[in-house]
């Protein structure tokens, strides 16, 4: 990041990360995460993209204090260590692959 961002950075980084979304199979976010989140989060439901948020904290997901898209279709939520957050990712991702390329 840089010290002093002017609107022209912001401008270039927003165009950015909206390209890296809509180039993306899934988007994966580990909480909490920075500004900016949010939104990306919703342009990749918007893009019917699948999102994985990860937080080895389960309070990021309370629904007292939580964002309502954490819990919107097409989001897979995981608690826990690195190891589970891959192993949801690796079954899921097999499930959908097995689902999508189904012989007849």
């Amino acid at each position: 990041m840089l010290d002093e961002e002017t609107v022209e950075d912001m401008e270039r980084f927003s165009d950015l990360e909206i390209e890296a979304i809509q180039n993306s199979y899934v988007v994966i976010m580990i909480l909490p995460a920075g500004r900016g989140t949010h939104i990306e989060i919703g342009i990749a439901l918007a893009l019917n993209k699948t999102v994985y948020l990860w937080s080895e904290d389960e309070m990021v997901f309370d629904v007292k204090d939580t964002v309502n898209f954490y819990f919107a279709k097409g989001v897979t939520r995981v608690v826990g260590g690195l190891e589970d957050f891959v192993k949801e990712i690796t079954t899921t991702s097999q499930t959908k692959k097995r689902t999508l390329f189904k012989s007849n």
